[in-house]
């Protein structure tokens, strides 16, 4: 298990605490609520292969929210929201298309549907966004971080940025 000491990033404040880099692709959050990333060759990047298995299937997932531009289009059958932004500070993004984001991977999720959020990585922009799913569920800034953690890695939301965007975040729900 690789692990580090981080304190500052170029994405402001990192965490206080051990990070460990060493997790699963996608991690269940809460049952049919998933965080992840996206596999190195199953991005745009790479040549397709038009009849092959795809990466993210319906076998999986119902509904994913894809925040990787570059990452390559889930499956037929499964629906997808796309809204790629970089892994940056909080000005990179629409506040209002991240919140139809969450809105939809949360809507998806209580009707039943297996739903996956991801981004690149599947710590900073997806942290943030399913951080977000969890707030409209009613958890707290700081009770959806720890689960994330818990449930990831800790390095989910070592974007400071995007912690401090989560914590100081207000719903109207």
């Amino acid at each position: 298990m690789a692990s580090a000491e981080i304190e500052e990033t170029s994405l402001g404040a990192a965490p206080q605490h051990e990070i460990d880099w060493n997790f699963p692709l996608w991690s269940e959050i809460l049952s049919g609520l998933w965080l992840g990333g996206t596999d190195d060759f199953d991005t745009i990047d790479y040549e397709a292969y038009t009849f092959g298995p795809r990466e993210i299937t319906k076998s999986q997932f119902d509904a994913v929210v894809t925040l990787y531009a570059w990452a390559r289009p889930v499956d037929w059958f499964v629906e997808e929201l796309r809204y790629g932004f970089y892994d940056d500070n909080t000005d990179t993004f629409e506040p209002e298309a991240l919140m139809r984001a969450a809105r939809f991977a949360h809507q998806a999720w209580k009707s039943g549907k297996n739903v996956l959020v991801r981004c690149q990585a599947g710590i900073n922009r997806s942290g943030l966004t399913m951080g977000i799913v969890l707030m409209l569920e009613g958890y707290t800034a700081d009770e959806a971080i720890k689960l994330m953690r818990e449930k990831t890695s800790s390095a989910v939301l070592i974007n400071g940025f995007f912690e401090e965007y989560l914590r100081g975040l207000k719903l109207n729900d």
